[in-house]
């Protein structure tokens, strides 16, 4: 039991608790508690808002009606350039090993030596389509452009085996076109030393008028000390 003779501490009010007691005096004091009023009329609508991430997909819908069928399509034709030449290629190998050509100054026409593949072996299982006869006449010793048509490009390659018997020996060789002055001549090398040498020459031309189809192409070399050639081999690639 508490004793009545010891006072009790008086406790201190808090901030917050004296606003609580002084709202509920005013509230006594004015007779009346407050009640919240009608909802006010609906504002404008606001801006709208970001767009919003994709949905799944949905379900796969049923397969459709098959459609009319299409008109039919013609054949197809291979391409072909602007002269109408089907491209191919052939090589010629000298398998007969046959007997070098002397070249020098004073050999051939002005030192020009005709040189020919005697019996060569063929690869000519690509021949351009529609060819008749072989892209190299053993008999004239010629590239045979007759089956050609008139703007058909030429790719001739020759090999060679050369031997020198004279240091610093200059070596030449053209494609001539017989009867007519179109010949393609590239410089084939310049030997230091008398030695056996192997090289090789290319030649790009094309087949520009009648005349030139109807002659051929004939290989021919010079070189202004004596030495010893062999044509090994020709290879003709027709476009």
């Amino acid at each position: 039991m508490a004793n009545p003779d010891i006072e009790f501490p008086k406790s201190k009010a808090s901030k917050y608790a004296d606003k609580v007691s002084r709202n509920d005096s005013l509230l006594q004091e004015a007779g009346y508690i407050a009640v919240p009023g009608p909802a006010g009329p609906q504002g404008p609508q606001g801006p709208a808002g970001p767009k919003g991430e994709k949905g799944d997909a949905g379900p796969v819908g049923p397969k459709g009606e098959k459609g009319p069928q299409g008109v039919q399509g013609k054949d197809g034709s291979a391409y072909l350039p602007i002269h109408g030449q089907h491209p191919g290629w052939a090589k010629y190998i000298d398998k007969a090993n046959a007997d070098p050509v002397r070249l020098g100054a004073t050999r051939g026409e002005d030192g020009w030596v005709v040189l020919q593949l005697k019996k060569p072996f063929a690869k000519e299982n690509y021949q351009p389509k529609g060819f008749v006869g072989n892209l190299y006449n053993e008999n004239s010793y010629r590239i045979n452009t007759k089956p050609l048509k008139i703007g058909a490009g030429l790719t001739i390659k020759y090999d060679f085996e050369i031997e020198t018997f004279s240091s610093n020996t200059e070596v030449w060789v053209r494609s001539a076109v017989p009867g007519t002055p179109k010949e393609t001549t590239t410089f084939g090398g310049f030997f230091k030393y008398a030695y056996t040498y192997e090289f090789s020459v290319v030649h790009n031309l094309h087949v520009t008028d009648e005349a030139e189809r109807t002659a051929g192409i004939r290989p021919e070399v010079r070189a202004d000390l004596d030495s010893l050639i062999k044509l090994k081999s020709i290879t003709i690639s027709v476009s």
